[in-house]
Formats: structure tokens, sequence, C-alpha cells
């Protein structure tokens, strides 16, 4: 590549088109026989088209950037997993490389350069963190969707307002998931800065992680209610869950959501009880082993 005329859209060594120029950096002009010759470029920093920032330099500037070399591959990796971050960091390496390439003395950028690494990997935990949480905004947005069409439903057919029809079965279950899944997405909004969200594996491991978390506070809004309807449990009197007092629909909900906030709630419950009804077992076996004379 002849970087005293490279241009936007030429080609560079690896077939790339280059998108941007940083810095074309030229020596003063070469004289001889009394003819000026033509600049000669010590050293391009480019952006290609498909983001990656690159560059091309004579031997005697290139030999400064060996002792980054491990640094400089590192941060180019980390723009790779989420390119979005190119057009902020891009040009802030390119300064960085021309300050080691036009520095005359042994200068140390490592420390800087390790604070930028450090930077692009917290970003990135951050879009991670911010995509998880919208995907769980947007199962909300459409549970709750759902939700007020069969509401609509109702209302257009059968003449029911909200919450009158809550003692059909059908009806309680769409309510009470609706409860556990706003339950979850406030937990998981809470807790998203210590969710252990994988920003380096493929969204659509986390898309599941995030999808399994919301349909399990829909579960437990629902199984909560069952539990203490049941006399599973017995934490709330079942009396005050009366389908015909409003309070008591609104209690229930409330209860839906606290299943769907706390993920060990549920399967607390069924770790109790599994070991209450293993002991019990235990000791029934016991009573009628019998005695030997």
């Amino acid at each position: 590549m002849d970087l005293d005329t490279v241009k936007i859209g030429d080609k560079d060594s690896l077939g790339r088109a280059i998108q941007k120029i940083f810095i074309r950096s030229t020596r003063n002009a070469i004289i001889e026989n009394d003819k000026e010759k033509k600049e000669e470029v010590k050293y391009l920093i480019y952006e290609t088209d498909d983001g990656i920032l690159r560059y091309d330099a004579l031997n005697e500037f290139a030999k400064k950037l060996v002792v980054y070399s491990e640094l400089l591959q590192t941060i180019s990796v980390l723009l790779d997993i989420d390119k979005s971050l190119r057009g902020k960091y891009n040009q802030i390496v390119a300064n960085a490389l021309r300050k080691i390439f036009e520095t005359n003395q042994t200068i140390n950028l490592k420390e800087f350069l390790t604070k930028i690494k450090s930077k692009i990997e917290s970003n990135i935990f951050s879009i991670a963190r911010l995509r998880y949480l919208k995907k769980c905004l947007n199962h909300i947005l459409k549970i709750i969707i759902i939700v007020l069409l069969f509401w609509g439903y109702q209302s257009s057919i059968a003449g029911n307002y909200f919450f009158r029809d809550f003692n059909d079965i059908f009806s309680s279950i769409i309510y009470l998931a609706v409860a556990g899944a706003i339950g979850g997405f406030i937990s998981i909004s809470l807790k998203i800065n210590v969710l252990p969200i994988d920003p380096y594996i493929p969204f659509k491991r986390t898309e599941l992680d995030a999808n399994v978390r919301i349909v399990l506070a829909m579960i437990s809004g629902v199984l909560i209610y069952w539990f203490l309807q049941s006399g599973f449990v017995t934490f709330i009197a079942t009396e005050k869950l009366n389908y015909n007092s409003l309070n008591g629909k609104y209690l229930s909900l409330s209860i839906a959501v606290l299943a769907g906030f706390s993920e060990r709630l549920i399967p607390n419950i069924l770790s109790k009880k599994e070991n209450d009804f293993l002991s019990t077992k235990e000791n029934e076996e016991k009573k009628i082993v019998p005695k030997k004379e």
C-alpha cells in the first residue's frame, strides 16, 4: 500500500476498504539533484469499513509498538465483542499510537492503555446488563399487553370489570402470573449490577436466561397462591384471600409479586416440605420394622 497516496475508499494490505484516516505523518520532503521528491510517509493510522483500527508504518516506527502489542491486541479483541464502542475508543487508541510513534525517548504508555482496556471491559459489561434488562422489560410489556387484551375481551363479551372474574381459575392464573412477573422484573432491576451476566458468550444464551427468570417469576406468583389456598403453607390465613373482597384480591396479587420478587421463596418452601416428607416417611418406616426377639 502506497502510504503517501492512499485515500478513503482504497484497500489496505488485507483487502479492507479504508473508511477513515486518523493520522498521516510524513518526513520533510527529500531533495535530490535539485529535484524535490515526494514526502515519505512515516506512518498511517486509519479505520477500515468494518470499524477496525489499523496502522501501517515504517519499520523504525513499527518497532516502537512491540512492547505494547499484547495490550493493543487485547483492546482490539474487546472492541470486536461490542462493535458499538469502536466509535468512542478508536480515536483514543489512535492518539495513543501517535504519541508512541512521535516520542523520541522511551515512554511508557502501558498504564494508560491498561486503563483504556479496563474501561472498555466495564462498558461491555454495562451494555450487556442493559440488554438483559431491556429483554426482561420487553417480556413484561408483552405480558401486560396480553392481559389488557384479555381484560378487554372479558369486558366487551361478558360485561365484566377488572377482577370480577378473578374467581375463575383461568383468570386468576393470568393475573397471578402477571403479578409474579412484575415482582421478578423488580428483583432483576435491583440486582442487575450483581447478576452473573457474561458478555463474552452469544447473547442468545443470555436471552434464554432472561426468559427463564421471567417465566419462573410467573410460575412462582401462581404457586404461592395455590400453596396458601390449599393449606400447603400457612403463613397467611386463607380467609384473608377471600375473592369476594377487593382487599383479598389485592392481597393475593401482592403475595404473587413477593413470590416473583424472591427467587428463594418457592424453592425454600419446596425444600422444607421435601425434608418434612422424607423425615415423616423415615419415621413411619422405623415404626413398622418388626422387633427382633
